[in-house]
């Protein structure tokens, strides 16, 4: 594939705009094929044209000339290209605009503008969750020249404003991502904010019910209707700073709070279903994540059918997730809490299945309902014939074990219509829909979404 032309074409028909006549390959990044800086701003004049209102994200690879010296200069394109081609990803699944450029050594920056049909408020929760993203996207580790890399990505951002001046915006989101202001850094809010500090605002953010829910759409891939929805904690800073999942999850293993964040996740996603119900509102179950703590505690039937109770909201509704790692260990003890659970009338599902390590025999007596792909196959079923037969092995697998089966981390058109030729059953990603408030959700249940439009084109 020339990668050159590809991701040119891609930029250009992601704006919606036709390749200006003064482009040449000039303008062009040979390493990346994304538009290099002088390039990068004409797009972004571009759309300013069209009436947008651009966010400018500034990100650079911190101790890129620390890579290069210890792997060698092909390393260190190779970790570029593979920066471009993640920031390409998330601008393409983001749903709205976007353009992607290489405008320094170790500099990208991508132009994000929301679907046009949101209101301003909804604007900026979408930019949120696309800033999350990309973070999440960026933290993974690189693989180059057979080394993993942990790389460390400094990212900053100029507000949403409509008409400034295209190099003035760059400049900005470059000043922002070099200060720590308006931005954000990869991995080092503990620096930023010290360890100890980020923890016990952790601690006072669950104690006083300050953590909050998005949820994720999940979908039939046969027919594009919503059959579920997945509960994913939020939280942001009293100064209205949004930390990562993956920042303060990992904390709250770390600080043993994660058993009380699970339950606080739980009441949210209970607590919406019965207001939704008393709103005579469609109700679809929601999946909320059941941490190793929770589940090994010895009390999570009880806490679960409390939580059932005091809600008023029927077992059928409430879907818990389990990764394979988490039943391992005690299995017999385990196979109780799952038999406890599932005799209470909730779902079950193994969440990042094909990751862990149980044996096909172990598997076949987990009394579960649906197995989940992780979305490090998903990512990878169009281009690598590995991956497509793994993930068909999965389903297989799923389906002769009378088990539902969801892809997760859908964000192409080919991964969809791979995983729908496949036979999976349902699917969840940013190709079909964003994580979302509750208000926000709301609105999809009993219409017609967004993301029917995407079955109506494969069908």
């Amino acid at each position: 594939m020339n990668v050159h032309d590809d991701t040119t074409d891609k930029a250009f028909r992601t704006v919606g705009t036709s390749r200006p006549p003064a482009w040449t390959g000039a303008r062009l990044d040979p390493l990346t094929g994304l538009p290099d800086r002088g390039g990068f701003i004409a797009e972004i004049r571009a759309l300013q044209n069209q009436g947008a209102a651009a966010t400018l994200v500034s990100l650079d690879i911190e101790d890129f000339t620390q890579i290069n010296e210890a792997f060698g200069l092909d390393a260190g394109d190779e970790l570029l290209r593979a920066v471009a081609e993640r920031c390409e990803r998330v601008g393409r699944s983001a749903g709205g605009h976007h353009v992607v450029g290489r405008v320094g050594a170790d500099e990208f920056a991508l132009a994000l503008v929301p679907p046009a049909s949101q209101a301003w408020a909804a604007a900026a929760a979408w930019m949120e969750d696309v800033m999350l993203h990309l973070q999440e996207v960026l933290a993974t580790p690189y693989v180059i020249e057979g080394h993993s890399l942990g790389v460390r990505v400094r990212i900053g951002r100029a507000g949403l404003v409509r008409g400034s001046d295209a190099a003035e915006l760059l400049h900005r989101a470059g000043f922002a991502r070099r200060l720590g202001g308006d931005g954000y850094i990869v991995h080092s809010y503990e620096e930023k904010h010290g360890e100890r500090r980020l923890v016990q605002a952790l601690h006072e953010a669950i104690a006083g019910c300050r953590i909050e829910i998005a949820l994720q759409p999940k979908v039939a891939l046969a027919s594009g209707a919503l059959v579920g929805l997945e509960a994913l904690a939020r939280w942001r800073l009293p100064d209205g700073e949004q930390i990562p999942p993956n920042i303060f999850i990992a904390l709250a293993e770390r600080h043993n709070l994660i058993g009380t964040l699970g339950e606080r996740v739980l009441d949210q996603a209970l607590e919406t279903l019965a207001i939704w119900g008393k709103g005579d509102l469609p109700r679809v179950p929601i999946a909320v994540n059941c941490s190793a703590m929770q589940f090994h505690d010895g009390q999570i039937v009880a806490h679960v059918a409390q939580a059932l109770e005091r809600h008023g909201v029927p077992p059928k509704l409430l879907e818990l997730e389990l990764t394979e790692s988490k039943l391992l260990g005690n299995a017999e003890s385990a196979m109780r809490t799952l038999h406890g659970l599932r005799s209470l009338g909730v779902c079950l599902s193994i969440d990042d299945f094909g990751t862990g390590y149980s044996s096909l025999n172990y598997l076949r007596r987990v009394p579960v309902h649906r197995l989940k792909i992780d979305r490090c196959f998903v990512r990878d079923i169009a281009e690598e014939p590995s991956a497509r037969e793994i993930v068909h092995l999965l389903i297989q697998l799923a389906h002769n074990l009378r088990l539902k089966c969801v892809a997760e981390g859908i964000e192409t058109r080919a991964q969809l219509a791979i995983l729908s030729e496949m036979g999976c059953d349902e699917g969840q990603g940013f190709l079909l829909a964003t994580p979302m408030s509750p208000w926000a959700a709301r609105r999809h249940l009993g219409r017609n979404p967004p993301w029917m439009a995407l079955f109506e084109r494969t069908s």
